[in-house]
């Protein structure tokens, strides 16, 4: 190694160790905001409904089709009647009855759920999301 490429490399190394020890400290802060568990459940689901807005309104309007045959009333008024965001408790059926025989797409009307790409994209983003334990 020529002595001129020794100095430009133990240069960039002086200038580098600044840096790099900014980024350990960093790294290793605990004060440092690390990232946040990923949203499950009914947060999730929120979510989904944040994301795609389109999909959710023909859902809305072909969930109580095939969504809450086999749910509970409560699961069944809350989210096919009032159109709420699926509970914690209910969100498991809700996601059942969307990959079953009830909603697939010879089901009837919730076909064209099924045939609508931003309402498919909310349906996958709803049946993707991580159901929180219910105790």
């Amino acid at each position: 190694m020529s002595t001129s490429m020794y100095f430009r490399l133990e240069t960039r190394l002086r200038s580098a160790v600044p840096v790099l020890s900014f980024v350990c400290l960093a790294a290793c802060n605990s004060t440092v905001e690390q990232p946040s568990q990923p949203l499950r459940g009914t947060q999730c689901v929120a979510l989904c409904e944040l994301q795609h807005p389109g999909g959710l309104q023909l859902y809305e309007s072909v969930v109580s089709t095939c969504v809450c045959k086999r749910c509970s009333e409560d699961c069944r008024s809350s989210v096919c009647f009032d159109k709420q965001t699926p509970s914690d408790e209910c969100l498991p059926c809700v996601q059942d009855a969307l990959g079953g025989a009830d909603c697939d797409e010879h089901g009837g009307l919730f076909g064209a759920c099924f045939q609508d790409k931003p309402c498919a994209d909310f349906v996958a983003c709803v049946t993707a999301c991580v159901p929180t334990p219910v105790e």
